[in-house]
């Protein structure tokens, strides 16, 4: 269902662009609400309970440093966690529908 605070804009313009690939616009809960740049909102994407599902798992789960290269521990504050794929297949499958790709 369309948010009534945000425009709820069609598609045709969007599709209409050569230069990038699309994603699958059919996607239950899908609108459009700006095109310059195109800025979409995806309602029920994630249900309470699957949110609440990846928040228990990032509170058991060991958390890792997010640096990306070396002496940067000291300067990020950010942490990672690493999901085993079954615990969030739903979610990679649910994303790749959006996003329109084949999931290997």
């Amino acid at each position: 269902d369309a948010s009534p605070e945000y425009p709820n804009l069609p598609f045709d313009r969007y599709l209409a662009q050569p230069h990038f690939h699309h994603i699958n616009t059919e996607f239950p809960g899908l609108q459009l609400v700006h095109e310059d740049p195109y800025i979409f909102l995806v309602h029920g994407f994630a249900s309470s309970e699957e949110c609440q599902q990846l928040i228990r798992r990032k509170e058991l789960a060991p958390l890792s440093s997010s640096s990306t290269a070396p002496g940067q521990q000291q300067k990020r504050t950010s942490t990672t966690a690493f999901p085993h794929e079954e615990e969030v297949r739903w979610l990679r499958d649910r994303i790749a529908s959006l996003a329109n790709v084949e999931q290997d």
